[in-house]
């Protein structure tokens, strides 16, 4: 948790960007990370963020990309949509994401038999969403720090090979799928 709280501070620090209040009807860029905590029914996991994109007005859309470390580790890949109720100094929003959740295999499924190249277990990419509500105070230089509650969900799936030896070679799939459910609480920093 230290290293990731030390790598936002870092990275913070050396934005030369500027959130200002974008109250004049122009299209302008803005960027998000965010550290936080996946609170679900078996543990608690740290995650990351970083989003990038545009705002309009009381609208944000961007693209981001996250470590997911809860129950499988994946990597989402998604868009984001956000709303603020106002552009005053602090301001209630809305944000929902919608994407893809990329499996990263860390060793805990072996893809390939011992010694051998059949494939033995094939990870499938998922569905990945978000939806909640958060807080943004802006700061004196122009940029915001954005406090974040949701509800978040993915879906990690693979398929498995076995090989069984009778009188022929037989193979059979069987395939695995686990939704994951978690609140999500997130800090961020928003340039």
């Amino acid at each position: 948790m230290r290293y990731y709280f030390l790598l936002l501070l870092l990275t913070a620090s050396s934005l030369k960007g500027n959130c200002q209040d974008n109250k004049t009807g122009k299209v302008q860029y803005s960027g998000m990370y965010e550290v936080g905590m996946l609170i679900g029914k078996a543990y608690t996991k740290v995650n990351s963020q970083i989003v990038q994109g545009i705002s309009f007005k009381n609208y944000f859309t961007g693209v981001g990309v996250a470590l997911d470390p809860y129950g499988f580790r994946t990597i989402p890949v998604f868009a984001q949509f956000r709303y603020a109720l106002h552009n005053n100094k602090s301001s209630p929003f809305a944000f929902a994401s919608l994407g893809v959740s990329i499996p990263w295999n860390n060793g805990v499924i072996p893809e390939k038999y011992y010694n051998s190249d059949d494939t033995w277990h094939k990870l499938k990419v998922g569905p990945y969403a978000e939806a909640g509500i958060g807080y943004k105070v802006k700061l004196n230089d122009g940029h915001a720090m954005n406090l974040m509650l949701g509800y978040c969900y993915k879906r990690f799936n693979y398929t498995e090979r076995t090989n069984y030896y009778t009188d022929a070679q037989q193979q059979y799939e069987d395939r695995y799928t686990y939704d994951y459910r978690r609140i999500s609480l997130r800090v961020g920093f928003e340039f």
